[in-house]
């Protein structure tokens, strides 16, 4: 039995109760979005390099989007459309 709703399973966060892959959101932080395959090299692609920035742990994609002025919504695309190539 799970003692969280949450584990991982090939790199991917699935809800436990109905095996649901999970997206990465505007709210998700940098550093747990860079826990997924193929998203150091989106981040890149925008221009967003914030891989060894002390904040990373803090900072949500939302947060990064506006600082570096990216639209959201293609970034969550291109990040989600990544975990899944490279899931």
């Amino acid at each position: 039995m799970f003692t969280k709703n949450l584990y991982r399973v090939s790199l991917f966060r699935v809800n436990a109760v109905n095996g649901d892959i999970m997206k990465i959101t505007k709210d998700t932080t940098i550093a747990e979005a860079l826990k997924y395959p193929g998203v150091a090299e989106i981040l890149a692609k925008y221009g967003v390099a914030c891989f060894g920035c002390p904040m990373m742990s803090l900072e949500r994609i939302e947060d990064i989007a506006r600082i570096h002025g990216v639209d959201i919504d293609n970034l969550l695309k291109g990040l989600n459309d990544a975990i899944k190539k490279n899931g």
